[in-house]
């Protein structure tokens, strides 16, 4: 059996464990084994902090140029290494 779950990982660096177990029913009656997940969420690389901190800077620059700020707009995105 094959089953894909998404997951979000924590904003914070560090290492998080947890597990799951496949449930029935409307009693939710647990059964097979648990699968244990570890993650490590690691500092982004400096390269990348700078794309980030240059992203930020730009939204802002677009909320000081805009009287409001209900009004949409579009920056270039980066590309995760996801």
């Amino acid at each position: 059996m094959t089953f894909t779950q998404k997951i979000t990982c924590p904003d914070k660096p560090g290492l998080y464990s947890g597990f799951f177990r496949l449930a029935h029913g409307s009693d939710s009656i647990e059964f097979g084994e648990k699968v244990y997940i570890d993650l490590l969420v690691e500092e982004p690389e400096a390269e990348n902090k700078k794309q980030l901190l240059l992203r930020s800077q730009q939204m802002v620059e677009k909320f000081e140029m805009n009287e409001g700020l209900n009004q949409s707009f579009e920056i270039d995105s980066v590309k995760s290494n996801e």
